[in-house]
């Protein structure tokens, strides 16, 4: 997750289902189907359409204001 964030993607449906693990040696996040890539002037969806899992939706996404990695975080910290 933190690569991505570093890439300037957003995941923004961070849930226990969307994070494949093997026994306790690594996770790896999946579905970026909703991904935001925050590099202006590119967009992979649109915005103003409330998507993602509600239960595991930061505050700000599940109001449509602008997100950033910090939602994803708590998504993650949710699915654990």
């Amino acid at each position: 997750m933190g690569y991505a964030h570093r890439q300037g993607v957003v995941h923004r449906d961070v849930k226990p289902s969307n994070i494949l693990r093997a026994e306790d040696t690594w996770a790896l996040l999946t579905d970026f189907g909703l991904a935001k890539i925050r590099t202006p002037g590119r967009q992979l969806t649109r915005s103003g359409i409330g998507m993602g899992t509600p239960d595991y939706m930061a505050p700000e996404q599940a109001q449509d204001l602008p997100v950033d990695g910090r939602g994803d975080d708590i998504g993650f910290r949710c699915a654990r």
